[in-house]
Order: C-alpha cells, then sequence, then structure tokens
C-alpha cells in the first residue's frame, strides 16, 4: 500500500508508544519510564493475543466486520461499507445526465443464486458486493442489470491489520471487568491503542476491491480500479 511520508512518521511513533519503557498521555505526552520485572507490559500481551490468532476463519471474519464499522466504533472515520448490514437489500440511487435511477446494493458474505434473479418492481440495477473471493457461474446472473464485485484475497498486510483488530477486540473484553491498577493501565493502553488499528485497518480496504473483479452477465469492459476511485 502507497503511505505518505507523515503517516510513517505517525507509524514509527506509535510503534516507539507500544514500548513498555515510554508512558505516553495526550495531556502530558511522553515520557521514558523505568520497567520493573512483573510490571504490566501491555504491548507484550496484545502480541500474545496476535500469536493465537491462527484460523484463517477468524482472520476473515473480523475482516468481514470492519468492512461494515460504524463511525461511533472507529472514532469518527467510516469504514468501506459503513451504515450497511450483511445481506440487506438497501435502495441507492445512480444520477446520469440529470435523470435518476434507483436501485439496489447488497453487502454479503455469500454469493447466494436468488441475487442473480431478475431486476424487478421500479429498480433499474442491483449491485452485490461480496467480502471475499468466490467463483460466480456467470450463467446465474440473469439480468444484465445485475453487477456483482469479488474483492481479490487478503494480502498479508490485509490479514495483519484484520488479525490486530480481532486481537485488540479480544483484549478488550478480556480486561473489561477485570479490576486493579495493571488492569487499568492495560485498559488505557488500548484505548489509545484501537485508533491506530482501526486506521490501518480501514486502508486496507480499498485495495482489496480494486484489485477484485466486477461480474456482469455480458461481461462489459469495466476497469475495476476505476470504479472503486474514491
Amino acid at each position: 500500500d502507497v503511505i505518505k511520508g507523515e503517516d510513517l512518521v505517525e507509524v514509527v511513533l506509535e510503534k516507539l508508544r507500544d514500548l513498555p519503557q515510554i508512558s505516553y498521555r495526550k495531556d502530558k505526552g511522553a515520557r521514558f519510564v523505568v520497567t520493573r520485572e512483573g510490571e504490566a507490559k501491555p504491548a507484550q500481551i496484545f502480541m500474545s493475543f496476535q500469536k493465537k490468532i491462527t484460523d484463517i476463519s477468524q482472520i476473515q471474519e473480523a475482516w468481514d466486520k470492519g468492512l461494515l464499522l460504524q463511525p461511533q466504533e472507529t472514532g469518527g472515520e467510516e469504514s468501506f461499507f459503513s451504515g450497511y448490514k450483511f445481506d440487506e437489500r438497501k435502495r441507492a440511487t445512480v444520477e446520469f445526465r440529470k435523470l435518476e435511477y434507483p436501485g439496489e446494493v447488497i453487502v454479503t458474505r455469500r454469493w447466494r443464486a436468488e441475487y442473480g434473479e431478475n431486476v424487478t418492481n421500479d429498480l433499474h440495477f442491483r449491485i452485490v458486493i461480496l467480502t471475499g473471493p468466490e467463483s460466480i457461474d456467470v450463467k446465474e446472473i440473469k439480468d444484465f442489470r445485475i453487477g456483482v464485485c469479488v474483492p481479490s484475497s487478503l494480502t498479508e498486510a490485509a490479514r495483519d491489520a484484520a488479525r490486530d483488530y480481532l486481537a485488540l477486540s479480544q483484549m478488550e473484553e478480556a480486561y473489561r471487568d477485570k479490576t486493579g491498577s495493571e488492569a487499568e493501565q492495560i485498559r488505557s493502553w488500548l484505548t489509545s491503542k484501537r485508533p491506530e488499528v482501526i486506521r490501518d485497518l480501514l486502508r486496507k480496504q480499498l485495495g482489496i476491491y480494486r484489485n477484485g473483479t466486477i461480474i456482469t452477465a455480458h461481461q462489459p469492459g469495466i476497469v475495476e480500479k476505476n470504479a472503486f476511485l474514491l
């Protein structure tokens, strides 16, 4: 993924903040601290959660969930399909030459034959967006006004981002109700870590779709990278 210079600096600073020898607070900035044996080391605990996540299906599930994250879950940022729900037929309108054409958009984990049935009623199109790569039989697409967006396989960087998000969620759940200074320190670290993890996950979403394919009944010449330009 293309990363700007200022983003690289931010990444380095965030990695430094993870070190147990550095204490960071927004109101007081960063300072070096002496870490004694036995003290909580949130970054190391986070890494232990990461290492336990090896199931590809778990990582894919975390990726899928990340695609639908709402602004209240991300600190104000929008995920790629924020506002959608899986398998919900959501109305959408496209304007072309000053005319509006209503249609529907469906975000789904799995292709269903029913999504390829003819577009009916007052609709002019149907866009079906899969969350993972899947082989689609073109014969199941019975209307040339249906487009199926199939993403590419997750890159190593995208899998790492999804794994980090899952590890963060699991760690937050594990320490949600624990008491004591160590638990408080870990929860504070998680609060500051969450924006970094979410931001990294959202940055990976666009590339997976731009490198995917768009399938229709008549296979028109669609350039996927242009279709997903933002």
